[in-house]
């Protein structure tokens, strides 16, 4: 009977031992979705090399797409990218959270108005200072 307990009391040791690691191990990033990010980053700095205002419209929708991706990835909360960027002040400067928000209206307003022609060096300036600010929290 004792060897039994005996067998038991390892058995619950091990288990024990085993959900103890689990709950406070340091928890390692996951490394894949920096390399995506860095990816998809050196695409839209291509896009932004260009003078032409379809792709430097583009380069500001897929930039702003580019933060969600990485703020989601850092499991920064929120339903909206909007809400993620209310979230996620600590990761910036104040000058940088400011740029970034003001990108993000930039894109609202690309998908969202009609008639809305921004000049071609605001949206490259505007998609390079948000590559710049992701750059800096991967």
């Amino acid at each position: 009977m004792s060897e039994i307990l005996i067998i038991v009391l390892i058995v619950v040791a091990i288990i024990g031992g085993i959900f103890l690691y689990m709950l406070f191990a340091p928890q390692h990033e996951d490394a894949g979705w920096k390399l995506q990010a860095k990816t998809n980053l050196n695409k839209i700095r291509g896009l932004t090399t260009s003078s032409d205002e379809s792709k430097l419209k583009s380069a500001v929708l897929e930039a702003d797409k580019l933060l969600d991706y990485v703020l989601k990835s850092k499991k920064v909360r929120g339903e909206t990218l909007g809400d993620r960027l209310k979230n996620s002040k600590n990761l910036f400067s104040t000058s940088s959270y400011n740029k970034v928000w003001e990108v993000h209206k930039l894109r609202n307003r690309l998908a969202h108005e009609m008639n809305f022609n921004p000049d071609v060096r605001y949206l490259k300036s505007s998609a390079n200072s948000l590559l710049s600010e992701i750059s800096d929290i991967l």
